[in-house]
């Protein structure tokens, strides 16, 4: 348990951008992981993983809406 609590931890870890900026509200990344693994945070706390997770969503959303047809015309038959 508490070895693959400690994996865990470590792929957090690795995982975050380790500039320990504090905006998340812990003092260091590694403080957050071991929150994270203790239930009390997610990944996203970090302003750079939300904002990494934004941005893979708005290019899957364009890529979406790339990829469907265009069924609705405006007036004049342009869209």
């Amino acid at each position: 348990q508490r070895r693959r609590k400690l994996q865990q931890m470590k792929e957090i870890y690795n995982g975050l951008p380790h500039i320990d900026c504090g905006s998340c509200g812990r003092p260091s990344c590694q403080a957050m992981a071991e929150e994270i693994v203790r239930g009390h945070g997610s990944v996203t706390d970090c302003i750079f993983k939300l904002r990494e997770g934004i941005s893979a969503l708005a290019n899957q959303i364009v890529k979406l809406s790339e990829s469907q047809p265009h069924t609705l015309k405006r007036k004049g038959g342009k869209c």
